[in-house]
């Protein structure tokens, strides 16, 4: 893979500019629900908490 760097201010914006691509596959997923960003966005972002702690 080659990535381009760029500088963003939040996770979802991240998640969303790699998985909107029109080449994009979610290989897995488990404990994330894949069929929707909004959606997986939520679950990182749930999960963030229990695993810090």
């Amino acid at each position: 893979m080659i990535g381009k760097i760029t500088s963003g201010k939040s996770f979802g914006g991240c998640v969303r500019y790699v998985v909107q691509k029109d080449t994009a596959r979610v290989l897995d997923g488990l404990g994330i629900r894949t069929a929707d960003v909004k959606r997986t966005i939520a679950d990182f972002n749930f999960s963030v908490p229990q695993i810090r702690s």
